[in-house]
């Protein structure tokens, strides 16, 4: 999923709309705060343990086409990489799972995962 971090002195409504441009050159529009999820795992790529706090905003395109299935996106930042549509029963195969379970849920959630697996 297309995210990123605040600059100094941005919040984060703001730097997910400028993230989401730059990554995918699509105008997002916010919708919604929708939670906030504590994450500690272990990273895939150093085998060391990480806590991050991730803020998870709904944003919709200005430009309903975005919304098709067969519509494919190169993402700016990163070479060979795309951005595309899953179902929703994809997505609970993504981590952290737990977002996934909560994203219809109306209510603003605050959310702990504890993936303590390393990386073998």
């Amino acid at each position: 999923m297309p995210g990123g971090r605040c600059k100094l002195g941005e919040d984060s409504i703001s730097a997910i709309i400028r993230e989401i441009l730059e990554e995918t050159g699509l105008k997002g529009e916010y919708v919604r705060s929708v939670g906030i999820l504590e994450n500690f795992f272990f990273s895939n790529y150093t085998n060391r343990p990480y806590h991050e706090i991730l803020i998870i905003h709904e944003l919709k395109f200005k430009n309903q086409d975005v919304y098709r299935k067969d519509n494919i996106i190169n993402l700016e930042e990163k070479e060979n990489a795309k951005f595309y549509w899953k179902e929703i029963a994809e997505l609970n195969k993504c981590k952290p799972k737990i977002i996934f379970k909560h994203l219809n849920d109306p209510h603003f959630f605050h959310l702990i995962n504890k993936d303590e697996t390393k990386v073998e």
